[in-house]
């Protein structure tokens, strides 16, 4: 016990979990001047020989020790990628949620090296995946997987294992300037979306703009049957710089926003119409009384028409003020799909009005652009639960405003 006797319980314990039996006893003392510095700088050159942290955790080495940043030999263990040293530390009941000074984690730096089966061990002996990193510009591990690296195990456990689970919402992430993990998602693909998506992530009516901003249309009619919230007034500024890029596809995004009950009339405003052709413009008017619109939208438009060669509608028929109407009445969650307005007792022709096939024939919208979206339905989970309430009041109270 030499070794103890000369490093003191600190050192040791660190070592051994970070580079074995082999290293901590072929050292002498004179390599410890500088303890610390020398124990980081051999952590990354040594095996994971384990036999030396069981006899000083026998003997009465401190599991939990820190250095001068607060990291413990279990920090340095699942750092490292040390399996076995770290299955020891837990096995002596150190701390698996013990935090740097930095508010670091030993999951968070696991999970930040790429260490699966450390990220594994740590989550299924009760490490918490919803601490957080750093005071100022904090993340938390789901964040940091997903900014370092491709879908991944360690993705998927975080997510999968016994509670407590990922939080698949997070949280704002201020260091990668996100809202929640799906911002990062899209950067690598469908295939973490989908991930994201299984285990519960709740939909913004942001997300559906980084679809269009992306070009990914299918997502976009995806989203919208999954009871993503629909932009509403207070944040038209942003969806409509990305429904700007996306104008030229329009018949891929914009009747599956429409039949969804989005209120056309956060689209009107002077950058999008003065953007898109007027065969897009006439198609969304269609979607509400354009002659009794709001006096800034009908100036908008009066603009528009002595700048373009675009020709306003002709007075709309009765029967479409009785479909604006009656769809005015629905929530958007039973909008979002054909189903419900199939089970009303009515003639198939009237459904047929609810659900703007005319219009969409007229228009050149086939079916299969309007499901675009069913690439992703097989296996998907049920539909989350959506603010249908809200939006009804909101666009019915839009609507009578303009009345």
């Amino acid at each position: 016990m030499a070794v103890v006797s000369s490093l003191g319980t600190f050192a040791c314990s660190h070592i051994a979990a970070t580079m074995g039996l082999g290293f901590a006893l072929c050292m002498n003392q004179s390599c410890f001047s500088n303890t610390l510095g020398c124990f980081h700088y051999w952590s990354l050159h040594f095996q994971n020989y384990p036999e030396i942290l069981k006899l000083l955790l026998d003997k009465g080495a401190e599991k939990e020790c820190v250095d001068d940043f607060g990291i413990t030999p279990l920090f340095v263990a699942a750092q490292y990628g040390k399996l076995e040293s770290l299955r020891i530390l837990i096995s002596y009941g150190a701390n698996v949620n013990c935090k740097a000074k930095d508010r670091a984690t030993p999951l968070f730096i696991a999970a930040q090296e790429g260490n699966d089966e450390c990220t594994e061990l740590l989550l299924s002996s009760g490490a918490d995946p919803n601490l957080y990193c750093n005071e100022d510009e904090w993340q938390l591990p789901i964040h940091v997987l997903e900014e370092a690296a491709p879908i991944s195990k360690q993705t998927k456990l975080s997510l999968d294992l016994p509670s407590p689970k990922a939080n698949p919402d997070a949280q704002a992430c201020p260091v990668f300037g996100c809202r929640s993990p799906m911002p990062l998602a899209f950067q690598k693909g469908s295939g973490l979306i989908l991930i994201l998506l299984k285990y519960g992530i709740t939909l913004s009516e942001a997300d559906l703009g980084l679809c269009l901003h992306d070009g990914r249309f299918s997502l976009f009619q995806h989203f919208l049957k999954r009871g993503c919230k629909l932009p509403r007034r207070e944040h038209r500024t942003e969806f409509t710089k990305n429904a700007i890029l996306a104008g030229d596809k329009h018949k891929e995004w914009l009747p599956s926003l429409l039949l969804a009950g989005f209120n056309p009339v956060h689209l009107l405003n002077e950058s999008w119409v003065s953007s898109v052709s007027s065969d897009t413009l006439n198609f969304l008017l269609e979607f509400t009384n354009w002659k009794r619109l709001p006096w800034d939208v009908e100036q908008i438009l009066s603009d528009h028409k002595d700048t373009s060669a675009w020709v306003t509608q002709h007075i709309p028929p009765l029967s479409h003020l009785c479909r604006l109407a009656i769809r005015s009445l629905l929530t958007s969650d039973r909008l979002r799909s054909d189903q419900f307005i199939r089970q009303l007792p009515l003639p198939a022709c009237l459904q047929d009005a609810l659900l703007y096939k005319d219009v969409l024939r007229s228009y050149g919208i086939s079916e299969s652009q309007l499901r675009l979206g069913d690439v992703y339905q097989q296996n998907a989970p049920p539909p989350l639960s959506s603010s249908g309430n809200t939006e009804r009041q909101e666009n019915t109270r839009t609507e009578a405003g303009s009345s």
